[in-house]
């Protein structure tokens, strides 16, 4: 809990002409409270594969049961499932993976102008419910 006493710790590495952003008790300034700007990183490795994809494209449609897991393409994480992924035609590797369930990979080859609906089954972990008796 010392850290917590100390909040100026936290902006040491910030540049000298970077300004906090949020609010500390009402007077509009924070030492501790950072907001990241620009795009996430699913969001920007997704736009690099739609970007790179042309006018030959591939279409991946990822389902995951449960639905909600996390997809990674080629070791980038791209999203949540279910998730339409616009993609150039070539080799993938799929990885998805839930909180509570086993992670599922599948290789996967595009065509162009190609669609594919591609389900991984993802085994549960822990037990969904606990009977006492």
């Amino acid at each position: 809990m010392a850290a917590a006493a100390n909040p100026s710790k936290w902006t040491t590495n910030l540049p000298k002409d970077s300004k906090p952003t949020g609010t500390s008790a009402g007077n509009g300034s924070s030492s501790y409270l950072i907001i990241p700007t620009g795009p996430s990183a699913d969001a920007a490795n997704r736009h690099g594969l739609e970007e790179k994809a042309g006018k030959d494209a591939a279409k991946m449609l990822l389902r995951s049961e449960p639905s909600g897991a996390r997809v990674w393409i080629n070791g980038a994480f791209v999203g949540m499932t279910p998730i339409l992924l616009i993609v150039p035609p070539g080799k993938y590797q799929v990885k998805v993976a839930d909180a509570r369930a086993d992670y599922g990979e599948q290789a996967v080859g595009l065509l162009p102008h190609e669609t594919r609906e591609i389900v991984l089954h993802l085994a549960a972990q822990y037990p969904t419910r606990v009977a006492i008796h």
